[in-house]
């Protein structure tokens, strides 16, 4: 993926979901074993940003030294990693046989940065977002997104509002007729970032 190193510096500079010190071992580069290093990551959205660590063992002013974007994206526990301890994975659909392993200081770290990142993907928040809608749907017999333009149907959803009055809806949202005064939902979605992979500085 292109991406310019000031604006993704710019991008990074947010407030992370979540971040820490992870080691981090690449995949195997032909026949030579990458080294682990210790890097700072920090996730915003569906970006996952590295950074290298100074002399001191402090985040390096230099900003992100790369990025992954997490769509596509397989995140596994490796309670069996070599060498490595509290031990996670991430693989792409793009190469299922290249694997980042990351490792933790505790489990706990290690199912906290795991649940992190499974929910930090578009696909993931889209299902999120699907099932409060079927959820709100059936408790207030409203679909939520239903007066915004491109909203779909939710189909084998049956509102409450339908049951209550034998399956003819009762509700303007459930016939389509919305007011104004109604439409006050509004989605956040983080869009696709398309590659999976950058690197900024190497």
């Amino acid at each position: 993926m292109r991406s310019n190193a000031k604006d993704m510096a710019a991008v990074a500079e947010g407030r992370a979901d979540l971040e820490g010190r992870l080691s981090h071992k690449p995949p195997r580069s032909g026949l030579r074993e990458e080294r682990t290093r210790e890097r700072w990551f920090k996730l915003r959205h569906n970006l996952l940003f590295y950074y290298r660590l100074n002399e001191y063992g402090g985040v390096s002013a230099d900003g992100p030294a790369g990025l992954f974007v997490l769509e596509n994206v397989h995140v596994q526990p490796e309670p069996f990693a070599e060498g490595m301890s509290f031990c996670f994975s991430l693989t792409f659909d793009s190469d299922r046989e290249r694997r980042h392993l990351m490792a933790c200081v505790s489990a706990a770290a290690a199912d906290q940065w795991v649940a992190a990142l499974r929910a930090a993907s578009y696909e993931s928040r889209r299902k999120q977002l699907k099932e409060l809608r079927s959820k709100l749907l059936n408790l207030t017999g409203r679909d939520p997104l239903r007066p915004f333009p491109g909203a779909r149907a939710l189909k084998n959803v049956t509102s409450v509002e339908e049951d209550r009055s034998g399956g003819r809806p009762r509700s303007s949202w459930a016939s389509g007729k919305v007011s104004a005064r109604d439409a006050t939902f509004r989605s956040h979605l983080i869009p696709n970032g398309g590659a999976q992979t950058s690197s900024l500085l190497d």
